[in-house]
C-alpha cells in the first residue's frame, strides 16, 4: 500500500508509510484518457485557469505561448478519486505527472503529460464543449468584448485627419461617454448584440478596403493590429459550454501526499533553519513533537500548498490539521509531523534550492575533525518497520 490516510491502519502506519512510500511492484493499470481529461479541467487549483487558458485558445495564440499559459497557471498536486481508484497529479516544469495512489511528483513510473501535448488536448475539449463551464466563457467572452472595443477605438483615435477613408469610422463617435472607461463599455454593448456587431464588422471591412486602395493614406501602426481586430469582429460563433457541474458519478477528490509534504515545506526560512538545527541534535520522537508545537504555536495561515487561496494550514496543540476545498481535512499529530520532516530532511527536499545556498548547519564541538553534524533522520528504514 502506498502512502494513502484510511483507516484499516493505525495513522504512525499511514504516515510512516508516506514517507517511505516506494513504487508498486505489482502492475498497475495505466491513467485513463478520462481521467486525463478531469485534471485538465479541474487540476488548475485556481477559479480563474480554465478562463485564462480558454481566452488563450480562443485568440489563437501559438501553441508554445498557449502552453506557457498552461506552466504558469497549473500549479501543485490535486488527487482524483473515481471508481477506478485513486490517482494523483503534480505539476512540474515538463508537464503534469500522474499516477495511480496518492503521489505523483517523485514517482519514476508516473505518466507524463507534456503542457504542449495538454495545450493540444484542452483545444479539442474546448471545441467539443468539454472544458469551460457557462460560467468561465460568459466571463471569458466579455473581456474578449472589451478588448475588441479598447483595440477598435484606440485605431480610430489614432488616424490622421485628412485621410477619407477615415470618415467610415465616425460612426463610432456615437458611443463615446465622458470618460474613457465609459466610452469602452459603451462599445463593448454594442459588440454584445449580434446585428449591431454585423454593422460594425461591414463598416469596419470597408474602411480596411478603402484605406488599403488609397495611395495617399500612411500605412497603418503595426502595433495597433488593424486585421486582428477584423478578425475579432467576424469572430461571432457562439462557443460551446459544459454544465458548470458536468461531473462523471463517483467522483471525489482529496489531498495527496505531494500536498502535505508542499505544506511542510512552504514555512518560513527562519523556522525552516530552527528546525534544521534541532534536528542536528539526539532527540527522540516525542521531543521533536514538543519542539515543532513550540516552534509553530497556534495559527496558520492560506495558500499553504498547491498555489491556492483555499489550501489552509491550521496549527494546533494535537497538531496541523491540512484543508483544500471539497477534499477531506487530513490531521497530523506532532509526531507524526515530526516523522514526515525526518523523511524530507533525510532525502534534501526539506529546502528548496534556494534556501539551501543560505543554510549553514550548526557546528557542534565534539564532533570529530570540526565537520558539520549531519541532520538526523530515518528515511532508510521500511514504512512497515519504522518505529
Amino acid at each position: 500500500m502506498q502512502g494513502q490516510l484510511n483507516l484499516f491502519a493505525s495513522q504512525a502506519e499511514q504516515i510512516r508509510a508516506i514517507v517511505e512510500a516506494s513504487p508498486p511492484t505489482a502492475f498497475v493499470p495505466a491513467v485513463t484518457q478520462e481521467e486525463i481529461d478531469l485534471f485538465l479541467r479541474l487540476g488548475g487549483n485556481s477559479d480563474n485557469t480554465r478562463r485564462l487558458v480558454s481566452t488563450a485558445i480562443k485568440e489563437r495564440k501559438p501553441l508554445s505561448e498557449i502552453a506557457a499559459v498552461l506552466r504558469e497557471n497549473y500549479q501543485g498536486g490535486f488527487g482524483l478519486r473515481t471508481a477506478g481508484g485513486d490517482t494523483s497529479c503534480w505539476a512540474l516544469a515538463d508537464g503534469l505527472h500522474m499516477a495511480r495512489g496518492h503521489e505523483a511528483r517523485y514517482v519514476p513510473t508516473a505518466q507524463v503529460l507534456s503542457w504542449e501535448d495538454a495545450a493540444r488536448r484542452i483545444a479539442k475539449l474546448l471545441d467539443a464543449g468539454q472544458y469551460a463551464t457557462d460560467a468561465d466563457l460568459v466571463q471569458t467572452n466579455g473581456e474578449d468584448l472589451t478588448e475588441t472595443a479598447r483595440s477598435l477605438w484606440e485605431l480610430y483615435k489614432s488616424l490622421p485627419d485628412g485621410v477619407a477613408a477615415a470618415g467610415n469610422l465616425q460612426f463610432l463617435t456615437r458611443y463615446q461617454g465622458k470618460r474613457y472607461a465609459e466610452t469602452i463599455a459603451n462599445l463593448a454593448g454594442a459588440l454584445e448584440n449580434p446585428e449591431t456587431r454585423k454593422e460594425i464588422t461591414a463598416v469596419y471591412r470597408r474602411f480596411l478596403n478603402e484605406w488599403t486602395a488609397d495611395k495617399t493614406a500612411p500605412p497603418l501602426d503595426e502595433s495597433l493590429q488593424a486585421y486582428e481586430i477584423l478578425r475579432q469582429l467576424e469572430d461571432d460563433s457562439p462557443p460551446r459550454r459544459m454544465p458548470r457541474n458536468a461531473l462523471p458519478e463517483q467522483v471525489s477528490f482529496f489531498i495527496t501526499d505531494d500536498e502535505i509534504r508542499d505544506a511542510l515545506c512552504g514555512t518560513a526560512f527562519r523556522q525552516k533553519n530552527a528546525i534544521l538545527r534541532y534536528w542536528q541534535g539526539e532527540h527522540t520522537q516525542q521531543e521533536k513533537a514538543g519542539f515543532l508545537w513550540h516552534e509553530y504555536g497556534y495559527g496558520g495561515h492560506g495558500s499553504a500548498f498547491s498555489g491556492s487561496i483555499g489550501c489552509e494550514m491550521h496549527y494546533r496543540p494535537h497538531g496541523i490539521i491540512l484543508k483544500k476545498p471539497n477534499c477531506e481535512d487530513v490531521s497530523l499529530t506532532w509526531q507524526e509531523t515530526a516523522i514526515l520532516l525526518d523523511g524530507l530532511i533525510a532525502r534534501n527536499r526539506y529546502l528548496t534550492p534556494e534556501e539551501q545556498t543560505k543554510y549553514r548547519p550548526q557546528r557542534i564541538a565534539n564532533q570529530p575533525d570540526g565537520k558539520d553534524a549531519p541532520v538526523k533522520g530515518n528515511a532508510g528504514e521500511s514504512p512497515r518497520t519504522a518505529k
